[in-house]
């Protein structure tokens, strides 16, 4: 999931800022190494730490993702930030990407670490980024405006209700992206962030649909599978008939009934070409009248 930050680091600072915690416009960022141990024999790794120069002033950035309640990580954080701070001088923030609402209410607090008669010696307590004030983006304009944000919402609300729209418009956003190449750094950041979630397919069926996509992290994941059912690769009528299906189930979820001659002329389309515009356009339009137009 940290990977995300590594593209870029600037939706740190816009996400929090539509939180009223500005930390200033990104300017400049340095990747810092992720070893954090020192002279001792005991190994002590974040998950992504970097330098980020912003408007207001430098801080360290330390990005940790979180899937579960794991007590003994909170040593940790702790440890990161005073060991940070000691050895760049500058502040830091320990920002922790959780799915998971239990999760996101167990980091997001004060941890204290002294003793029971001043608790407050030392405290750690992370920035969390999680499915409560994630932007949840299914807006197809506001997708296209901040890809890297879009993708930071469909990581953070991977096991919520809902995450099949916010998918699609990610989804159908990336395909406006001239540059497959940018746009699959970002379908792989996605497919990383979505590991161990239902989600995950639903991300590979979309992203499959697209020919110019299908290789990198899904495409081996997606010819695996395949192999293991037998088959070597997909046909060109299997792409069509995915493609198909997907423009339906868009209007269908956002409750747009799928009328007989629109099915028709779904089903009847040979053309790979305007099935995928058909699939973007129904991200977002009101009728079957704006697909077809």
């Amino acid at each position: 999931m940290h990977r995300l930050f590594e593209h870029d680091p600037g939706v740190f600072t816009r996400m929090f800022k539509a939180l009223d915690m500005d930390f200033g416009e990104t300017i400049d960022n340095h990747m810092l190494s992720t070893d954090l141990t020192t002279l001792e024999p005991l190994e002590r790794r974040a998950d992504m730490v970097m330098r980020l120069d912003t408007t207001t002033e430098p801080f360290i950035l330390v990005i940790e993702s979180q899937q579960e309640k794991e007590d003994k990580k909170l040593d940790s954080w702790a440890y990161y930030q005073a060991y940070l701070r000691s050895k760049y001088k500058l502040p830091v923030v320990l920002a922790v990407v959780c799915q998971d609402n239990a999760v996101e209410r167990w980091a997001n607090q004060a941890h204290l670490y002294g003793p029971s008669a001043w608790r407050k010696s030392l405290t750690a307590w992370p920035l969390v980024i999680g499915p409560s004030n994630a932007p949840r983006i299914t807006d197809i304009e506001t997708a296209i405006g901040d890809i890297p944000l879009a993708s930071l919402s469909a990581i953070a609300h991977a096991k919520k209700k809902g995450i099949d729209e916010i998918l699609k418009t990610v989804a159908a956003a990336l395909e406006t992206i001239k540059n497959t190449d940018d746009a699959q750094i970002w379908i792989e950041v996605i497919e990383n962030g979505l590991k161990g979630t239902s989600a995950l397919e639903t991300w590979r069926n979309l992203v499959t649909i697209h020919e110019s996509w299908f290789r990198g992290i899904t495409a081996q994941a997606m010819r695996e599978n395949a192999m293991a059912r037998g088959v070597e690769q997909a046909t060109a009528a299997t792409t069509l008939a995915v493609t198909r299906s997907h423009i339906m189930q868009n209007m269908s979820f956002r409750g747009i009934a799928v009328t007989d001659d629109a099915r028709t002329r779904i089903m009847n389309c040979q053309d790979p070409a305007q099935l995928h515009l058909w699939f973007a356009r129904s991200s977002v339009a009101r009728s079957f009248g704006e697909v077809f137009a």
